[in-house]
């Protein structure tokens, strides 16, 4: 019973690991949840929670692979496309050498969550 109906739910079938054993341990788990309200009480309840958390990871997995991108990188793939379409070729290239000459040899190596700690400490030794 959840929430005064009662509720039949498929838990798997044998071909992927399921026994009458395991199934019923895992009912106890559900009614323990239900008993003391903490956790899924349904089926369909744990299997939003795994696929909530999953999609938890996944964010979080590309927040830091996006924290890793270097200076570098951003600027050959993401910034050089944008700048080619809508820049005039004097601009461009004065850009590039920019780039090449100044700036990819100070921090282009670096990742963007470590320039602002780069610059201000350059800054306090002026």
């Amino acid at each position: 019973m959840h929430r005064g109906k009662q509720i039949e739910e498929g838990i798997g079938y044998t071909s992927e690991g399921w026994s009458a054993q395991k199934a019923a341990g895992e009912l106890a788990k559900l009614k323990e949840a239900h008993r003391t309200g903490k956790g899924a009480q349904t089926l369909a309840e744990k299997r939003q929670l795994e696929k909530e958390r999953r999609e938890a990871e996944q964010i979080d997995q590309a927040r830091k692979e996006r924290a890793e991108i270097t200076f570098s990188e951003f600027f050959t793939n993401t910034y050089k496309p944008i700048l080619q379409m809508t820049k005039k070729p004097g601009s461009i290239k004065a850009e590039k050498i920019l780039f090449e000459k100044w700036i990819d040899p100070a921090i282009g190596k670096m990742p963007f969550k470590d320039i602002s700690h780069c610059i201000s400490r350059e800054s306090k030794k002026i």
